[in-house]
């Protein structure tokens, strides 16, 4: 680009803001789309003719207080009418150039990403099928693979940080890809739970090694281990065919391993001819003496017997195999739901499969997860030789971080800041909650105060969160407002999990914004809370009244709360607020990034910065060229078979006895 197009000033950050009220008109036209025909369109003109003629018997029509789209577009239009017609394209073309140089490099270091990723794993699982596992310069080898991935992200980050447009286009990608990975999972990965899912993978895969294959993945209710559980399985299992186990109190042994049945079986027709001459071929043998005409027709008999048999169904009592022994069998991993549901003796009884030369095939393991403390109720208490087996694999998860003290303003990162070095204040439970209220696009109409509810919303949450898992909030770094003259809180039967926060944020959304957050937080979490434990939704409603500045308004103004006892009164006093239409807001992409990033958009680079960062740029585009080159060279060893010879001589390492060279393609 020109020197011209890196000084854009003023003239692009207004036509970035129409641009940015144009997504809005747009969402509006694409919905508009969507409704004019079809089963859909048919229910809303029935409905919106109900409402006309409803208006028409009361002689008057009410006009909720809502941003129609085309206030939208006309605030678009007016300020894209200053620059004039032939220099708003100039701007498009130029905002265009940017976003389209930022998303084709993007694509193709992701493309490279994922290659890298995909051929990662399938080494892995190929290992752990052969004699390669025992190689240490093979694991190195993964070892620097997955710092490459790494890499990857990094080098996209610091392409993204070249002007606002890519920043922009990056961190609404993001928030796209963290809705399609709770479609598609029921987790939102934001960069710190991914990092810190792929960090316990490797943990993981080592410690089914090191333990005979047995792993526990241990961690607050809640908080996506069965998720990453699953994952994890299907990454490391043949296939990605994984058996799976919901535990409860009352299963036996024989409900996780196998058990004597009965089962419906007959004779394969394809077997119909062998089995007709090895019964014939015994009752010869067996009766030397019987005249040709006694062998001729008890060998038809045996032939038409054989044959009847083929079209019949009998009954036949053997072992099935259930979940961990069918993986057993298999040779692949089983994930066992909330093991510590289980009773000692049931879990005692795949000791022996988890064994050395036990009969299981090799690449079988298992997974435990489950909340292990006093702090977790109806659960069993854990025999101590099981404990003394899994506590080599003993893996912890947790919530994702979330800054608790800052206001959502106060917590964003300048420019300057960041220039030195400054890391933007933790958000990640914020990302999930504010990707609830985004639309596939990434665009937000919402109450004007929703950003700012919702990170304070967020921070209580993993306020409670901290709590529940014993942490003392005195130790937290809190300012203590409005937590003054409390000394002690304790979550026992309550924790706030992935599912409260979402369901909150999830229904307000759904419902239009018509009730104040507030409501959604009473009625899902404090209301049930106070029928499992009153005293922890009277603390509960503390933290979200007094410290999270929720539930203030005339309709909890009956409730209160004695943090001495902590007593929960008139929860019998609230009702559910009418509903009102109030006025929404079309937040700017920037206001969104701002708020999901935690930092300052950064500038186009001008005069003296303009050369450091076309000196940038030319590094960065250096460093993926050379990315480029050499994660084509790893492509191309993956999609061969793997050479233990070669690898062992590349490495000085001496090739293992039971491995057999396999010659590459």
């Amino acid at each position: 680009m020109s020197e011209g197009s890196k000084k854009p000033g003023s003239e692009m950050g207004e036509y970035r803001r129409a641009r940015g009220l144009e997504r809005h008109g747009d969402s509006g036209e694409r919905l508009k789309k969507t409704t004019e025909g079809g089963t859909i369109g048919e229910l809303m003109a029935k409905i919106k003719g109900s409402l006309a003629r409803r208006d028409q018997v009361a002689k008057r029509k009410e006009t909720p207080v809502v941003v129609e789209d085309k206030d939208i577009k006309k605030e678009a239009a007016d300020i894209l009418a200053q620059f004039g017609e032939e220099r708003t394209k100039e701007l498009r073309k130029e905002a265009q150039g940017y976003l389209d140089d930022f998303m084709r490099r993007r694509k193709e270091i992701l493309e490279i990403r994922d290659v890298l990723s995909d051929g990662i794993i399938e080494l892995i699982r190929e290992a752990h099928q052969s004699s390669e596992k025992e190689s240490v310069a093979f694991w190195r080898e993964i070892a620097k693979f997955e710092e490459e991935v790494k890499k990857t992200d990094e080098l996209i980050e610091r392409l993204a940080e070249q002007n606002p447009i890519a920043f922009e286009a990056h961190w609404l990608l993001k928030l796209r890809g963290y809705k399609k990975s709770f479609e598609r999972t029921g987790i939102i990965e934001t960069d710190a739970i991914r990092d810190k899912s792929e960090d316990l993978m490797n943990d993981v895969r080592r410690k089914l090694e090191g333990t005979n294959g047995v792993v526990a993945l241990l961690g607050p209710t809640g908080s996506g281990k069965t998720v990453l559980a699953k994952k994890i399985a299907a990454e490391f299992s043949p296939n990605g065919e994984f058996e799976f186990i919901s535990a409860h109190p009352k299963m036996t042994a024989e409900d996780l391993v196998e058990r004597m049945g009965i089962t419906v079986s007959g004779i394969d027709p394809e077997k119909v001819p062998e089995v007709i001459r090895q019964a014939q071929t015994r009752y010869v043998l067996e009766h030397p003496d019987a005249t040709e005409a006694e062998k001729t027709k008890d060998l038809k008999t045996i032939e038409d017997i054989v044959n009847g048999r083929e079209s019949q169904r009998v009954l036949k009592t053997e072992k099935i195999l259930e979940a961990v022994g069918r993986a057993a069998a298999e040779g692949k991993l089983v994930v066992i739901d909330e093991f510590n549901y289980l009773p000692p003796d049931t879990l005692a009884s795949i000791n022996d499969l988890l064994s050395s030369g036990s009969r299981a095939k090799k690449g079988f393991g298992v997974i435990l997860t489950g909340n292990i403390g006093k702090t977790y109720l109806k659960r069993q208490q854990l025999d101590p030789a099981f404990v003394n087996r899994i506590l080599s694999g003993t893996v912890e998860y947790s919530y994702p971080p979330q800054e608790l003290d800052k206001s959502l303003d106060n917590a964003v990162t300048s420019k300057e800041d960041i220039e030195l070095g400054s890391k933007p204040a933790e958000r990640d439970l914020f990302q999930v909650a504010l990707t609830h209220l985004l639309d596939k696009k990434g665009n937000l109409l919402a109450p004007e105060a929703a950003l700012e509810q919702v990170w304070k919303l967020s921070q209580v949450f993993s306020l409670v969160q901290k709590l529940a898992e014993g942490k003392d909030f005195r130790s937290l770094g809190l300012g203590g407002t409005g937590l003054q003259g409390v000394s002690v809180f304790k979550f026992e039967t309550v924790a706030l999990s992935f599912r409260n926060l979402n369901q909150v944020v999830r229904e307000w959304k759904l419902d239009g914004f018509t009730k104040p957050l507030d409501w959604y937080v009473w009625q899902d979490i404090v209301r049930p809370a106070s029928v499992l434990s009153e005293k922890e939704a009277a603390q509960l409603y503390y933290l979200f009244h007094d410290w999270g500045n929720l539930m203030a308004g005339d309709a909890w103004a009956g409730v209160s709360v004695d943090s001495t006892t902590w007593r929960l009164s008139g929860v019998e006093s609230v009702r559910s607020p009418k509903r009102k239409a109030e006025t929404l807001k079309p937040f700017l992409p920037a206001e969104v990034v701002r708020a999901v990033s935690g930092r300052e958009l950064p500038d186009f680079s001008v005069s003296e910065e303009a050369d450091i960062g076309r000196k940038k740029e030319t590094e960065t585009e250096a460093e993926i060229a050379r990315m480029e080159k050499e994660f084509a060279a790893e492509k191309e060893a993956f999609e061969k078979e793997f050479n233990i010879e070669v690898f062992c001589a590349k490495y000085g390492e001496d090739i293992p006895a039971e491995a057999e060279a396999v010659p590459a393609n």
